[in-house]
């Protein structure tokens, strides 16, 4: 017989089109979490939740503004959703939520779009592959303990430097004529003299 597993979700109390996954915050600990914003109708939702069970839902419209932000990773540019500013937020309300409280990978879940100032909008080629190995759950624990470069390094076994590619080097490692492709844009969007 197969096994089917799940995921569970909190619906958006108020429309419904927006689902929470609320599998990490069902457990023995009961608390008070929110507000999540919904990504559809932009309502804040509050509950409680702990021991199997969500209880004492609550939304409202969200008082912050949805905010699409440009973030920039050395030469690459990243578009993100699913920040918001609140009306009491000074200039610097950036800082904190990017600066410092946000995960990377939570970031990265919410981009949108991709930019490099040479290639333009989603640049293939951007990321350049270095090493892999098996996802295991063995390997996932060490993913988890890898707390610097150099253990991830080791752990790939890699000294951090890109892989060999079969795609000419002169073409930035490329497909054939993407590269070319690339640079026809640089020209094109290059300021007339």
């Amino acid at each position: 017989m197969t096994e089917i597993k799940t995921k569970r979700y909190l619906p958006c109390p108020n429309c419904g089109q927006h689902d929470f996954l609320v599998d990490h915050v069902i457990d023995d600990y009961v608390r008070e979490l929110g507000p999540w914003s919904c990504r559809v109708c932009h309502h804040d939702v509050r509950f409680t939740a702990g021991n199997g069970r969500i209880e004492n839902v609550t939304s409202k419209p969200s008082p912050y503004t949805r905010m699409l932000s440009l973030l920039r990773f050395r030469d690459l540019y990243v578009v993100v959703d699913f920040y918001s500013r609140g009306h009491d937020q000074g200039d610097d309300w950036y800082d904190y939520k990017f600066h410092s409280h946000q995960c990377p990978t939570n970031i990265m879940g919410s981009a949108l779009e991709v930019y490099d100032p040479a290639e333009g909008r989603d640049p293939h080629g951007i990321f350049r592959f270095v090493a892999a190995l098996p996802d295991t759950e063995e390997n996932r624990k060490k993913l988890d303990g890898a707390g610097s470069l150099q253990q991830l390094f080791l752990l790939f076994d890699t000294d951090g430097q890109e892989a060999p590619t079969r795609w000419p080097e002169n073409e930035r490692g490329l497909l054939p004529g993407l590269a070319k492709a690339q640079d026809e844009y640089t020209k094109m969007k290059a300021a007339k003299a």
